[in-house]
């Protein structure tokens, strides 16, 4: 991650954490960068949400299995070592119909089919406000399920 985007994700407004109603819900966290990963979970903590991180594909797929009780939302970056973020998704689906994504990227790579992204998925590009991230993750745990669209 380029250093003006730390510096963007390491400051947390006051107002975010002042008078905002907790979150309820579990959500996975899947990012490679510890960095981020850690920044991430921290604001998850402060929104009022249960959280557990991964930082690849294979070990979120075991925390998702381990973990029967389910997830309101698994947030997780495109752009990862192994296993991307998309195949993960895609794979957790197959378990779990009804869930909830959420994925994140500094930049779309050129083997990524971005109409067929954001068709089925919710996607927010890095760098974000911690109020954009709050918003996100608050309105796809308590709103509608996102209706997914057959693969191309």
């Amino acid at each position: 991650m380029k250093g003006y985007e730390r510096q963007r994700y390491a400051s947390f407004p006051d107002s975010i954490a002042s008078g905002m109603l907790a979150g309820r819900g579990k959500i996975l966290l899947v990012e490679d960068d510890d960095l981020v990963r850690e920044m991430f979970m921290a604001y998850l903590s402060v929104f009022g949400y249960e959280a557990m991180a991964a930082s690849d594909a294979e070990s979120a797929l075991r925390i998702f299995s381990e973990n029967r009780e389910g997830f309101s939302l698994v947030i997780s970056d495109i752009v990862m070592p192994g296993m991307n973020g998309i195949e993960l998704c895609e794979t957790l689906l197959e378990v779990d119909p009804a869930l909830k994504i959420l994925l994140t990227s500094g930049h779309i790579p050129d083997f990524i089919n971005a109409r067929r992204l954001f068709m089925r998925f919710e996607f927010l590009q890095k760098p974000f406000t911690p109020e954009e991230f709050e918003q996100k993750v608050r309105t796809l745990v308590s709103g509608p399920l996102k209706v997914m669209q057959a693969a191309d």
